[in-house]
């Protein structure tokens, strides 16, 4: 674990964990892919104290195909760059792996990656899934989603109570068959339920939300 530069992006602490392949006796002749090389996984906290990684470890910022300008080794930089409609995040790309006799003046980069907005995590069902939220205090606005489908793929919304014994309870006037379906690519999209013209009745009470997700990414959701 070389390095972790952090960013607050959301109220939420994303931590830019470079993975160094480090390898005590260092074969030039027949290397394995990645030693001596440096790569990036994400991290994340609440606090900025307690920080977790998907068990999977995935990488978030790869390293490049070999004759890449980035094939050896990436670092981001701290801090984002927000635009309206995607997030920009500055990396250097090396040429070479970290190596002190193989560095070459010329052989590092400044790059640029990005993500769709919200786009660092999904919740993503390639088949079908249902998730339901902890108990919110509805704050009022319309509900918003970050939200991507596939070919046949759609998202739906249910609201549930919240609140003591009926916690769970399902809301007839907001439940799956009157929620109007999205099926589409977009950042930011209201969800309505037919028959319905807001939630104002349910301003300041506990509710759950329940996506169902088919053959889609949910990005993020908010009010």
């Amino acid at each position: 674990l070389y390095c972790m530069p952090v960013t607050r992006y959301q109220g939420v602490y994303f931590g830019f964990l470079h993975m160094f392949y480090h390898r005590a006796h260092f074969d030039r002749k027949a290397p394995r892919p990645k030693d001596m090389k440096i790569d990036v996984q994400l991290t994340g906290s609440r606090d900025g104290k307690h920080w977790k990684r998907h068990p999977r470890r995935p990488l978030f910022l790869p390293t490049g195909a070999q004759g890449s300008y980035d094939e050896g080794r990436v670092y981001v930089g701290k801090g984002l760059i927000e635009r309206d409609d995607r997030i920009d995040i500055y990396y250097t790309g090396h040429e070479s792996r970290h190596i002190s006799k193989e560095v070459q003046p010329g052989d590092n980069h400044l790059c640029l990656a990005s993500l769709r907005r919200d786009g660092f995590v999904s919740l993503e069902a390639p088949d079908e899934g249902n998730v339901l939220t902890k108990p919110i205090s509805y704050p009022g606005g319309s509900l918003h989603i970050n939200a991507r489908t596939f070919p046949g793929g759609s998202v739906r919304v249910a609201i549930r109570r919240g609140d003591g014994e009926f916690d769970g309870l399902p809301l007839p006037q907001w439940n799956y068959e009157q929620c109007r379906v999205f099926s589409a690519d977009s950042i930011d999209h209201t969800i309505d339920w037919k028959q319905q013209e807001d939630l104002s009745s349910l301003k300041g009470k506990a509710i759950r939300l329940e996506f169902s997700l088919k053959q889609a990414e949910l990005f993020s959701f908010w009010f």
